[in-house]
């Protein structure tokens, strides 16, 4: 009888778990599939089988470069340095790894389509620990890494799996909660939870199962097993048609893909041995039941298993329940989502499992990261806001490593009035401000050997010094360099690019072109352009105001891109113009490593937020500001900026989505950080300076 109840249950909750509500493939925001490879679970074959499906449907498979160790838990720099690696292949493309579940969305990142494989949890140890012994293993790693591989005693080769568990020989020990034995893989939960070490580290932890479970439910596209190939083939067919159109026909196809690196060296393992196992490693089995459920004989009248019956019946049988049921033609889900189709009836063949050539992962070379402040109680988090806003949380200039400043200015935003303010408070604050030599045009993109010259070239002079350049965000870090204190300007886009079209029209910025730089100067260019006012050339659609979404090749010099400046020096990512992920990025490395990113729309804010943040700098700076404001807010006035019609304020406004975004999203931290130091009230009589200053509408600054 409970059996029949429980059967009916399932067939209850089987109707509402539809095709669509099961398809997380449809979230992904680009052409790329993020195969995050869990350890022995066959996930050599995956990419076997990635590599052949990428000539029959045109894309990319790709993996990292081979290793002596892998890097299963990454620090902060490390994970975003990553997953820059990961969107700078060209699309549509596969990039597989040994890594924890990275989210992609948290670090303001386009989400890719998650896949990954499971294996029986005891499977998998068995398997790893016979795999580090076989004779070929040893070869091929003391020929690929002479230095760093050791050889292993014979004594430590010899050792009998069944004899090492109920001998509880130190490696075949696996203690609920204990952080150590990351290298020996035993952690499969580890891949889904993600990179939280506090929380995802602790061995068969039932938070880290819960979260792992979490991402798997709402991220994973497909969590597949060679356990069930058959099914695990169908599913990936049908959930993601764009890439794995075909799967079925090119596993079988090729006897050599089903043989990769088999360990033939595997003896056997007694069941007392497996038990024992078993006892220990219970929320492994848990969460390899919830991606792989041995029950199935609703979906296709295989046998029942009732072992651990009252896992069988989790909420999330992700698996089997993805199965298609009735397929036709016109079931279409998402982007890349589930479609109709032919379905692979499972045969019943259980595929051997490949001992695939994993590289070993030791502790010592397993970066940890420091996880955010949580209360995990089943998948609810909940965050401090004081703590989140406090003046504390908000400072990024703890974080530098270097008495240097680097403002990376970002053009038409009054640069110039704050590099006079700087040059003034260095004789009083005692450090010297400095700028890059003037030239023709402006270089905002630097290839890598650029960047660490101009960092080696800024860390060359003395200090303490601030240095300001017309230049995309630098992670100076990337290069191992210390960490100066970040800090720019904003303004509001549809003025910075009224701003720019009258600048490069007015006929006194060529002239101080040609007595700054000569004969390298531009020359002034034709009068029809020259008179061409900016109403005129939205409307008209002139080649000069055409703002096509994610374009590239437009030049970097007409500064339409203000993301561009603190989204970074990756020009895939960053140059497509108004693109949401350029924007994210932004986002984050402001939220990140910015001091400050202030704005004369907000002058009092903007100058309060950075004497207390960086007061070794700006110590003063509102009484040094007030003091020479008639010389600050004339620099680079240009007096031809004409207003413009309403009309062409909306036509920009829908063409500026994402720049727009960003820029309020830099004012309202902005804000947050004045609001932690002035606890709500005014600062010095601020009251005022919500009110835009008038003669901030004609400052320009030289380029």
């Amino acid at each position: 009888m409970k059996l029949f109840i429980n059967c009916v249950l399932f067939l209850i909750e089987l109707h509402d778990l539809t095709p669509d509500k099961l398809n997380n493939t449809k979230n992904a925001e680009i052409d790329l599939i993020f195969f995050n490879r869990v350890p022995k679970v066959g996930s050599q074959t995956m990419m076997e089988l990635l590599k052949q499906l990428a000539k029959r449907n045109g894309f990319t498979a790709t993996r990292d470069k081979a290793s002596s160790t892998e890097t299963i838990m990454l620090t902060p720099s490390f994970e975003e340095n990553l997953v820059e690696e990961i969107l700078n292949v060209e699309r549509p493309a596969s990039y597989s790894k040994h890594v924890a579940y990275i989210d992609f969305e948290e670090l303001d990142y386009p989400e890719p389509i998650y896949i990954n494989m499971v294996r029986n949890p005891i499977e998998r140890i068995i398997s790893w620990f016979y795999y580090i012994r076989a004779p070929w293993y040893i070869a091929e790693r003391t020929k690929l890494f002479p230095k760093q591989y050791q050889l292993p005693s014979v004594q430590w080769l010899k050792k009998d799996f069944s004899e090492c568990v109920l001998k509880r020989d130190p490696e075949c020990v696996y203690e609920p909660n204990e952080r150590r034995g990351l290298g020996d893989h035993r952690r499969q939960t580890l891949f889904f939870c993600g990179q939280d070490a506090q929380l995802c580290m602790p061995f068969d932890n039932y938070q880290a199962m819960q979260r792992a479970k979490h991402h798997v439910e709402t991220k994973y596209a497909v969590v597949g097993s060679w356990e069930d190939t058959n099914v695990t083939l169908t599913v990936l067919e049908h959930y993601i048609p764009r890439f794995f159109t075909g799967a079925a026909d090119e596993y079988y196809k090729s006897a050599n893909l089903r043989k990769t690196n088999r360990n033939s060296f595997r003896p056997s393992v007694t069941e007392e041995a497996r038990q024992r196992q078993a006892r220990h490693i219970d929320r492994q089995l848990d969460e390899h039941e919830l991606d792989n459920p041995q029950i199935i004989e609703v979906t296709n009248n295989r046998p029942h298993n009732h072992r651990n019956h009252h896992r069988q019946h989790n909420k999330s049988k992700r698996l089997e329940l993805q199965l298609p049921l009735k397929t036709n033609g016109n079931a279409k889900h998402g982007k890349h989502g589930h479609k109709g189709g032919k379905h692979h009836d499972d045969d019943g063949d259980e595929e051997e499992y490949d001992d695939e050539d994993e590289e070993d992962d030791d502790d010592d070379h397993v970066h940890g990261k420091h996880g955010r402040k949580e209360d995990v109680d089943d998948d609810e988090y909940e965050y401090d806001d004081d703590e989140l806003y406090s003046a504390d949380a908000l400072n990024n200039t703890k974080k530098a490593e270097v008495d240097v400043v680097f403002f990376n200015r970002v053009p038409k935003v009054g640069s110039q009035s704050l590099m006079e303010l700087m040059q003034r408070l260095g004789k009083v604050n005692h450090f010297v401000h400095s700028r890059d030599v003037g030239k023709p045009h402006e270089t905002i993109l630097l290839p890598p050997p650029k960047q660490k010259e101009l960092i080696h070239e800024i860390y060359n002079l003395t200090r303490p010094r601030i240095y300001s350049q017309h230049i995309a965000y630098i992670n100076f870090t990337q290069h191992h360099m210390p960490r100066p204190i970040y800090i720019n300007l904003i303004r509001d886009p549809i003025e910075r690019i009224r701003s720019w079209h009258y600048y490069v029209r007015a006929e006194w910025y060529y002239r101080d072109l040609k007595a700054k730089l000569g004969d390298r100067a531009p020359k002034m260019p034709p009068k029809e352009f020259m008179e061409m006012d900016l109403d005129t050339c939205v409307k008209t659609g002139n080649i000069h105001c055409q703002f096509n979404q994610m374009q590239v090749k437009n030049p970097a010099g007409d500064h339409r891109r203000q993301t561009l400046f603190f989204c970074g020096q990756n020009k895939k990512l960053c140059m497509p113009f108004n693109s949401k992920a350029a924007m994210q990025k932004a986002k984050r490395t402001v939220e990140e490593d910015y001091a400050v990113v202030g704005t004369w729309e907000d002058t009092n804010i903007t100058l309060s937020v950075l004497e207390h943040y960086i007061p070794r700098f700006f110590r003063n700076a509102k009484t040094l500001y007030y003091e020479g404001k008639d010389r600050l807010s004339r620099v680079n006035r240009n007096n031809v900026t004409r207003p413009i019609s309403e009309e062409t304020r909306m036509i920009l406004s829908k063409n500026l989505t994402h720049e727009i975004e960003f820029y309020e999203f830099c004012k309202q931290r902005l804000y947050l950080q004045y609001n932690a130091i002035s606890d709500g009230k005014s600062l010095d009589n601020d009251d005022y300076m919500l009110i835009p200053d008038d003669e901030y509408d004609n400052e320009e600054e030289e380029e």
